[in-house]
């Protein structure tokens, strides 16, 4: 997560901006979770409903600690890199 979080806003050409890399923490967070979506549906036989109910286990708490993590990481590992670059 923090080498593509590092790797892919260079490869792009992102920018050094704050609000571009939220955009794109914001932007994976939304096609990972489409992705888990269908395969809890299509695989698992899961309704959108009980994949929700899932969160309010304790391993869906840290699950969501962890896709919070996964959407900070761009704007939080370039920290450094977007005052160089300013």
């Amino acid at each position: 997560m923090i080498v593509a979080a590092r790797w892919v806003p260079v490869r792009v050409g992102l920018g050094a901006d704050f609000t571009r890399l939220a955009l794109m923490g914001i932007g994976a967070l939304a096609l990972q979770q489409i992705a888990d979506f269908a395969v809890g549906v299509v695989l698992r036989g899961l309704s959108p409903g009980e994949q929700l109910a899932n969160f309010t286990t304790p391993a869906g708490i840290v699950y969501a600690i962890s896709l919070a993590a996964f959407t900070a990481m761009p704007a939080l590992v370039n920290r450094n890199w977007t005052k160089r670059r300013a």
